[in-house]
């Protein structure tokens, strides 16, 4: 084998272990995070999607995980939105809209355990930031629902 064959055979084996390695780091500098929606303020009738699961890199926010849900899936995670100095205000998310005159608004909440109908979320389930505020973590599960919190439980 001549030199020069010796060399590009050397150097197709580090590239394809820097590119080995380079696809480990990405996938631990991940995270996988849960996203649901409800679009009724009864669960036991809101036309939702079976929820996504997006990976995005460490320190994103969760506003990115809608962008990226939204990319996945325009029809049921597309989204609007008013901008405020502090961020972006959910007002529709796959065509529906909030209700202010009924009360009704997207509020997202961060759960433990995948949302379920016959236990929706409670009070105490509502995030702490909006959506470009809220830093997400490895294995986070958010459910955004349209609710005026008349069915969720005041706990």
């Amino acid at each position: 084998m001549s030199i020069s064959k010796r060399f590009f055979k050397v150097n197709e084996m580090k590239s394809a272990i820097i590119l080995l390695l380079s696809c480990h780091i990405s996938i631990a500098l991940a995270e996988n995070v849960a996203y649901h929606v409800w679009n009724n303020p009864i669960p036991e009738k809101a036309v939702g999607n079976p929820g996504q699961t997006c990976s995005v890199p460490k320190g994103k926010t969760f506003g990115d995980v809608m962008d990226l849900a939204a990319l996945k899936n325009p029809q049921g995670y597309g989204f609007n939105f008013t901008r405020f100095d502090f961020g972006r205000m959910i007002t529709s998310i796959g065509g529906v809209s909030q209700d202010p005159g009924n009360g009704l608004y997207w509020m997202l909440f961060q759960l433990d355990d995948e949302p379920k109908p016959e236990n929706p979320p409670t009070r105490k389930n509502l995030a702490s930031y909006g959506v470009d505020g809220m830093i997400i973590e490895r294995d986070d599960i958010f459910l955004f629902w349209l609710t005026n919190m008349g069915h969720a439980s005041p706990k």
